[in-house]
């Protein structure tokens, strides 16, 4: 049996490595000094970022599906991409970012984003919905286009300030959300974790709050400073305020930086 035939699909699986060197994901990283310590004993990257400007979202709305980065809207906006394993709620947290219900389609089916999905916010920055990874119901070609493209998208974008890494709390760590994260650094993208459902315990597993140290745990072993983590609900938008107001630090040092 073949290793892509046991293990999911993820860009470390298909082999995809890159050299990310965009002038303001370098601008960005040079922010990032020493770790600061926390109360719940782990070691983040401490990141030292202007006040929040422009926090709030008066404005979003869908621009368009692109499934090729030269079919993305012109590279002159900072953007914010979401990814994640399929089903983690990455429609759902761009609902509660933007209080829009009905802006990105939520789906019970895993893996229904099957493009790069731009949302204008505010008419001056984006949130992009990227494809799941994991179990996607898709072929295996499909699924490593997909992931091409999500690889092209992180080294080409110019304006790509920052990922959000969406992890599921309500279940157990998982080795390809970890596998994504290392990519992530391999790849020199500056990335935050967002873990969801939070208020959102599945029978028979362990509580959500042991699922989240547990993860952290895990990337610990490997990383002597975690980034920057939050805790988010789509049920009743805890965590909300907290993410907006470091996009919209991160958005005044990616301008300041430009």
């Amino acid at each position: 049996m073949s290793y892509l035939a046991v293990r999911p699909l993820t860009p470390q699986s298909l082999g995809l490595t890159c050299s990310r060197c965009a002038p303001s994901a370098q601008r960005l990283r040079m922010a990032i000094r020493l770790a600061a310590g926390s109360s719940d004993g782990f070691k983040y990257m401490q990141v030292y970022l202007p006040p929040p400007l422009n926090s709030s979202i008066r404005k979003a709305e869908f621009i368009k599906s692109s499934t090729q980065i030269d079919d993305c809207p012109p590279d002159k906006l900072p953007e914010f991409a979401l990814i994640g394993r399929s089903n983690v709620g990455k429609s759902s947290l761009i609902n509660t970012l933007t209080r829009n219900d009905k802006l990105a389609k939520i789906s019970k089916e895993p893996g229904m984003t099957k493009f790069i999905n731009h949302y204008l916010i505010n008419d001056c920055w984006y949130l992009v919905d990227l494809p799941g990874y994991g179990f996607a119901k898709a072929g295996k070609s499909s699924k490593e286009e997909w992931l091409t493209f999500t690889k092209d998208f992180f080294i080409k974008r110019e304006n790509l300030v920052s990922v959000l890494l969406l992890i599921d709390s309500s279940v157990p760590p998982q080795e390809v959300d970890k596998d994504c994260a290392n990519w992530l650094a391999e790849c020199k993208v500056p990335f935050c974790i967002v873990f969801t459902k939070i208020d959102n315990r599945k029978k028979e597993m362990p509580a959500n709050a042991q699922n989240i140290r547990a993860f952290k745990q895990l990337m610990s072993e490997e990383w002597e400073e975690l980034p920057r983590c939050f805790e988010t609900s789509s049920r009743t938008g805890a965590g909300r305020s907290e993410l907006l107001g470091y996009v919209a630090s991160l958005r005044e040092l990616h301008v300041r930086s430009t």
